[in-house]
């Protein structure tokens, strides 16, 4: 009977938290939002469009354009760099798939997941539909990631097994839309719960075992959000959302006082699987201390984390394989220089000589790594992510170095965000538009609408 007294009886849903969460999103004003929290969402719009625009070089994109012209066809909203134009529902699936595609975008250590991604596409697509302002687009991405950082939150407590984010996210998507939408408090809150009853269960362990397209779930994510805010709208209804539940009042109950997205939001530097990113780290600073050639590097030890261990070592076969594998940006990294989103593409995954570099990588499970990744992954701050890597050079002289990290969402600034955004767009489009790109993003809340923008990205 735990089950049903947990959801039946006393221990029920704080009602008042699912109406002041729907309060929020409804009430909210530029005004409300804390000047370091715009900025923020400015850059994490700017990340999620630089991921999204670059992504379109992967199959994964190519596919989701065929199956939302196939599945949601329709001429509301855009499909990003020449995918045409599709419904709402087609353009934010497609483009949600095409800024994970790479694995570029925005991280955090609070859920430990990619928010972004998911949210600006749909966002995006309901506002361009809608014709809304900058400055709602802006406020609608705000208050939709303070959402999704509690719903995350809540989602892994309430848990038994890890869900990739497009399960949580399907919740701030729906926040981000409804808010766009102009729904009422009480539609709001209903789009909540369908959201969060119709989420994608994303069961990430199994894709980290056999990575494949599916990973976070980002593009059903985004379709879900958008689903549950249009059945909200026409009357359909939903169970009080997990943002309701009493034992997580201290997740939620301080949403509108607390803002996260400034202190918390990171942006990553390297892309795929941050776990394997300590290793390229600790292998920059060993270069800024030793030459290490390519052709003289005779082995490489690796030391890190249970967890980080465990993923994949084998020559990738796919992009997915690639981002989930904990040493091919290490190997790419020692024989091309620096490690980027081109080499997860079918003509590095087929080059010989990075697989000769792989074949030389041992990976060792550090106990003591693993126990301080254990502490930072239940909150103690007295954890971290920590690998170190040992190169023996032919001449039988070793290196070797360690790297600890907090998290693998960076606090980069808007120059750094601007330098990432050029890095990635310049493999699809030329300079110029770049840097028109980024400086309409920059002065969002001052657009009277989306169409400057779309009008680049197309």
């Amino acid at each position: 009977f735990g089950l049903i007294d947990r959801y039946l009886g006393t221990r029920n849903h704080r009602m008042d938290n699912n109406q002041k969460v729907a309060k929020f999103i409804c009430e909210t004003r530029l005004a409300d939002i804390p000047l370091d929290a715009q900025e923020k969402t400015k850059l994490a719009f700017l990340d999620a469009l630089g991921a999204a625009m670059s992504g379109t070089l992967v199959d994964v994109t190519k596919i989701s354009n065929k199956f939302a012209h196939r599945c949601f066809p329709g001429d509301q909203a855009t499909l990003v760099l020449g995918g045409g134009r599709s419904s709402v529902m087609g353009a934010a699936f497609a483009n949600a798939n095409a800024a994970n595609a790479f694995d570029t975008d925005d991280d955090n250590p609070m859920v430990k997941g990619h928010m972004g991604a998911q949210l600006i596409p749909a966002a995006f697509a309901v506002a361009e539909s809608q014709g809304s302002s900058g400055e709602e687009l802006l406020i609608s991405i705000a208050t939709a990631y303070e959402v999704g950082f509690r719903a995350g939150r809540c989602w892994h407590e309430n848990h038994d097994i890890w869900h990739g984010c497009g399960a949580w996210g399907a919740i701030q998507n729906a926040a981000a839309c409804a808010r766009l939408l102009g729904l009422s408090e009480t539609q709001t809150a209903h789009a909540l719960g369908i959201a969060d009853y119709h989420a994608p269960m994303t069961p990430m362990l199994r894709d980290l075992a056999h990575p494949a397209m599916v990973k976070h779930s980002h593009g059903w994510a985004a379709a879900t959000g958008i689903s549950a805010v249009e059945l909200a709208a026409l009357g359909y209804t939903g169970i009080p959302s997990i943002l309701g539940f009493e034992e997580y009042d201290h997740f939620v109950g301080d949403i509108g006082e607390v803002w996260h997205i400034g202190p918390v939001l990171g942006f990553k530097e390297i892309p795929g699987c941050a776990y394997g990113h300590l290793l390229i780290y600790a292998l920059r600073q060993l270069r800024e201390k030793h030459t290490i050639e390519p052709g003289e590097v005779e082995s490489v030890v690796v030391n890190t984390f249970y967890d980080a261990w465990i993923l994949p070592k084998h020559k990738p076969k796919t992009t997915e394989e690639a981002q989930f594998n904990v040493v091919w940006p290490l190997a790419c990294e020692l024989y091309f220089g620096k490690y980027n989103p081109l080499h997860q593409l079918e003509e590095t995954l087929q080059n010989s000589d990075v697989g000769d570099f792989l074949e030389r990588i041992e990976v060792k499970e550090n106990l003591k790594f693993t126990e301080l990744y254990k502490q930072i992954d239940s909150g103690d701050p007295r954890g971290s992510f920590v690998s170190a890597v040992k190169i023996i050079m032919k001449n039988g002289i070793a290196h070797t170095e360690l790297c600890e990290l907090k998290s693998f969402g960076h606090m980069l600034n808007a120059q750094q965000m601007a330098d990432k955004f050029r890095d990635l767009t310049r493999l699809v489009m030329p300079d110029d538009k770049i840097d028109e790109i980024i400086n309409t993003v920059m002065r969002l809340e001052e657009l009277s609408n989306t169409d400057d923008l779309t009008a680049l990205i197309q």
